[in-house]
């Protein structure tokens, strides 16, 4: 079973060494280098989230940032994981629509691009409700396939 909980400082250093290829290959194409470099300043931040096992395992890692001189109505949502997340992905599915609802409310606007070949992170952006609005096929730090992705509060009750 999947558990959704806050991010603590030592869940970093535990995923790390464990991270899907495919996601640390999304990271590398986009910003140009290891997640390793990257995660570590999502540690303390109140809108990360950590996916743990029953038995307190993390298993990935999500949430969403402050994009610069938008006010904090726009955030750049993200995540991570090692493979045991595919062994619980239905329970992960069911929880993450919560804290992606809580991301929302907090950024208006959540926005971000995502590697055309990272399918389980399509599939995830789709279940959550974001909407694929273009596809770059040089976009990055390695001018690779990715689409660019965005949710928007609904202001309806």
């Amino acid at each position: 079973m999947a558990i959704v909980r806050s991010v603590v400082p030592g869940d970093i250093p535990d995923i790390l060494p464990r991270l899907r290829e495919a996601d640390i290959q999304e990271w590398e194409a986009f910003a140009g280098v290891h997640p390793r470099m990257l995660l570590p300043l999502l540690a303390y931040d109140p809108n990360t989230y950590t996916i743990v096992t029953d038995d307190g395992v993390p298993v990935g890692l999500f949430g969403a940032s402050p994009v610069e001189g938008t006010n904090g109505l726009i955030g750049t949502v993200w995540m991570i994981a090692t493979p045991q997340l595919e062994d619980m992905q239905i329970e992960f599915l069911r929880k993450c629509r919560t804290v992606v609802t809580m991301l929302n409310d907090r950024y208006p606007i959540l926005w971000n691009h995502v590697d055309c070949r990272n399918t389980v992170h399509l599939k995830w952006l789709e279940w959550c409700g974001f909407k694929f609005i273009s596809r770059k096929e040089k976009w990055g730090a390695q001018s690779l396939p990715f689409y660019e992705i965005i949710r928007i509060k609904s202001q309806c009750a």
